[in-house]
């Protein structure tokens, strides 16, 4: 109960405290202290395929590793964690688990502090990952 309030909060807070661009990422915490971003909006126009090892990282938020690229995720509107937290769901796909090989539609695109101010400087990355 006291991580569903304080995901609340927090989503409250970076809510207003954004620079006013619905599509800037909110970040809930689950009661393990991974950070899942969430985009409030889904559809980003991207859609290439994206492949690559689901993993919790740096910042304690969740990455697209492939290779050498390690990649923060942001996720569509509605995405949340599994009720055991060992996956992610995404609105109308099967949960994908943290640590496993996965497949998304979405693109990348490089990101800063000043583009996603409500991404953790601990989790941000060269390289974005917005998934559809």
């Amino acid at each position: 109960m006291k991580s569903v309030a304080l995901a609340a909060a927090v989503a409250c807070l970076l809510t207003a405290c954004s620079s006013g661009n619905t599509s800037k990422p909110l970040i809930v915490d689950s009661a393990n202290g991974t950070h899942l971003l969430v985009s409030s909006v889904s559809g980003e126009g991207m859609d290439a395929s994206l492949s690559g090892t689901l993993e919790a990282g740096p910042g304690n938020c969740l990455y697209l590793t492939n290779g050498n690229n390690h990649d923060l995720i942001i996720w569509p509107a509605g995405t949340q964690f599994s009720t055991d937290e060992s996956a992610v769901k995404i609105p109308g796909a099967a949960p994908l688990t943290i640590g496993t090989q996965i497949a998304v539609g979405g693109g990348s695109t490089t990101a800063n502090n000043e583009s996603y101010p409500s991404i953790p400087a601990s989790c941000l990355t060269d390289t974005v990952v917005i998934v559809n």
